[in-house]
């Protein structure tokens, strides 16, 4: 245990900066729609967030969130729309550093490998790879699923550059902040267009925050040694 302790230590601060930061998105997409100070959102979003998590089980959890997580294909959907010149398209797609601006462009790649690659993930799947008693059989299964996700997580952010470059570009809008990015679907929908954007980072966020709180209480239980999974109820369910 003392071995674990400072790695532990180190993990649940980051467990809790990641979990601030998605209760953080969803307090601004819900700041987005209604106008109200973000700050004012923490509460009425934290709460709900953990009573979903307390009273409703894993896979209600887990189905939930990935049925509404297809919402973020209107991105795919805006960008084939808007029928990108396939030249640019395609150019855009081979790694190249940047032309400009090339700390903010470091600062934003650090990000992304950081949120690829978090810790709270490897606990969080492992623990259930655990639980459900997996052996190597399971290692083709666990390829496809990887592939398949981060395919269609890549897939995703794609349409959302393209969506951007097409729609916002142009018109001299260079996104620094989620105000100008909302706009990039009113032009491929423009009634939803505004709500599908806020709601698919609501739900992005929502997700992330169900998966680092169960990570953290995972990784919470396993080193005090108290009981945990996805089947245990009332004061053991963690």
């Amino acid at each position: 245990f003392t071995t674990w302790l400072v790695p532990f230590l180190v993990l649940t601060l980051v467990h809790f900066l990641a979990l601030g930061a998605e209760i953080g998105g969803l307090c601004f997409a819900l700041h987005l729609v209604t106008g109200l100070p973000t700050p004012v959102w923490a509460l009425p979003v934290a709460a709900p967030v953990w009573l979903f998590l307390w009273r409703t089980s894993f896979s209600a959890i887990e189905n939930s969130t990935s049925l509404l997580g297809l919402l973020t294909l209107a991105f795919v959907v805006a960008a084939w729309q808007h029928r990108p010149p396939t030249g640019q398209l395609l150019a855009g797609m081979l790694p190249t550093l940047p032309h400009h601006d090339p700390a903010r462009y470091w600062f934003i790649a650090v990000s992304l490998l950081g949120a690829v690659i978090a810790p709270y993930m490897f606990y969080f799947y492992s623990s259930g790879a655990v639980e459900d008693k997996w052996d190597e059989s399971y290692i083709g299964v666990n390829r496809g699923v990887s592939v398949i996700g981060m395919g269609f997580g890549s897939l995703i952010s794609v349409g959302a550059i393209v969506v951007a470059a097409v729609v916002l570009a142009p018109r001299g809008i260079q996104a620094d902040d989620y105000h100008q990015a909302a706009l990039m679907l009113t032009t491929a929908f423009p009634f939803w267009g505004f709500m599908l954007f806020t709601a698919s980072m609501g739900i992005a966020c929502l997700g992330a925050a169900t998966e680092v709180a169960l990570s953290m209480a995972y990784t919470t239980a396993q080193t005090y040694g108290w009981n945990w999974g996805e089947d245990q109820i009332g004061r053991a369910h963690v």
